[in-house]
């Protein structure tokens, strides 16, 4: 009789025992099921998909440019029905107001629509431009060192050009760096006006240097005639009167070539430039929704992956196996008592990850 009782009592916590297990690993199915789920977006090395493809789309649309841009009219004449346009004062802004859904679009060049496109894949360029035009470094107007320096810019590979371009308007920041000047520079020191604000072009970085694509192209070019350069930060509105004033050889500050500019000074005519619309990314959800679930998913992946909770879990399972089967224990509630537990761990770390991923939200939004 007592064999038996004791033999009860083994069948019945095993049961127990394969019941713990059996709700440990459901409950951990639908933790990984939800980071499984849970997209993010992928670094393709590719823009993505727009919201919008063709100037009709914009019917009804609302759209936005920086406060005294002349761009309605490029605007209108391809969709007349556009529903409004709204201005801002910064770029930062205009993007804020896109992500949120407050606007359908702005109006950028294709320097800085492409470095936001490569570093916040919510926004992408709409795939037809408004407007062609390249960028140029301005020179005095009648200044003949205009031709010598763009004689040395055409003995440049193209592909070097391409990969300065690729490397500004790109989205690793720690590559973002000058070449040193390490030329004897025999012909001298030119002096460049530029402008410090317009980043990937030209602007200031962490340190105050002057930094950006058409800092290395100049530096590029001095380097083929043996100068050495020094840069000298302004506003924009500055830049080419310096230049006409002749303090300064050389202007940048993502400057795009028209005839009315051409009137007034010279140009290296050095990379082609564009006019673009700025819309939300195809695949974007609400901005809420989009980010709400990625900081869910990266709070969950480090709560039961990276802090490897979930070893916790199954190694707290397996020392209460055996101790429980060595003690010969009789009351067999210790696999009910630790089923309980275990859930119970599982609710709060769900739960502390959802707690996290709603601040880190709320603190982006901010």
């Amino acid at each position: 009789m007592r064999f038996l009782r004791q033999n009860r009592t083994l069948t019945l916590r095993s049961r127990q025992c394969s019941f713990a297990i059996i709700v440990l690993f459901a409950l951990l199915s639908v933790v990984f099921c939800l980071l499984g789920s849970m997209g993010v977006y992928a670094d393709s090395g590719d823009l993505p998909e727009p919201e919008y493809h063709e100037f009709s789309d914009l019917a009804g649309k609302r759209v936005a440019m920086m406060t005294g841009a002349p761009f309605e009219e490029a605007v209108s004449s391809r969709e007349p029905n556009v529903g409004e346009f709204q201005y801002f004062t910064s770029m930062p802004d205009m993007k804020l107001a896109l992500v949120g859904g407050k606007i359908d679009a702005y109006i950028m060049n294709n320097a800085v629509g492409t470095l936001a496109s490569n570093m916040d894949p919510r926004v992408t360029l709409f795939p037809e431009p408004l407007g062609e035009m390249p960028y140029g470094l301005a020179f005095k107007k009648g200044d003949p060192d205009c031709a010598v320096w763009n004689a040395a810019y055409q003995n440049i590979d193209q592909s070097v050009i391409d990969a300065v371009w690729d490397k500004w308007t790109g989205s690793d920041e720690s590559a973002k760096v000058l070449p040193a000047q390490d030329w004897p520079g025999t012909n001298g020191t030119v002096v460049v006006a530029a402008c410090d604000t317009l980043m990937p072009m030209s602007y200031s970085g962490e340190n105050g240097q002057l930094i950006g694509m058409e800092e290395e192209v100049v530096l590029l070019i001095a380097k083929e005639l043996d100068y050495h350069v020094e840069f000298q930060g302004m506003e924009f509105s500055a830049v080419m009167p310096t230049v006409q004033s002749g303090k300064a050889k050389i202007g940048i500050g993502s400057i795009l070539v028209n005839d009315e500019r051409r009137e007034i000074v010279d140009f290296i005519e050095y990379y082609p430039g564009s006019i673009v619309l700025m819309v939300r990314s195809a695949e974007q959800q609400t901005a809420e929704q989009a980010t709400f679930l990625d900081a869910l998913k990266g709070s969950l992946e480090r709560t039961f992956v990276t802090d490897n909770r979930y070893q916790l879990i199954l190694s707290g399972l397996l020392v209460t196996v055996v101790v429980a089967v060595l003690s010969g224990h009789s009351e067999p509630c210790w696999a009910s008592d630790w089923c309980w537990c275990a859930g119970r761990i599982i609710r709060c770390s769900i739960r502390s990850s959802i707690f996290t991923a709603v601040s880190s939200t709320a603190s982006r939004s901010l």
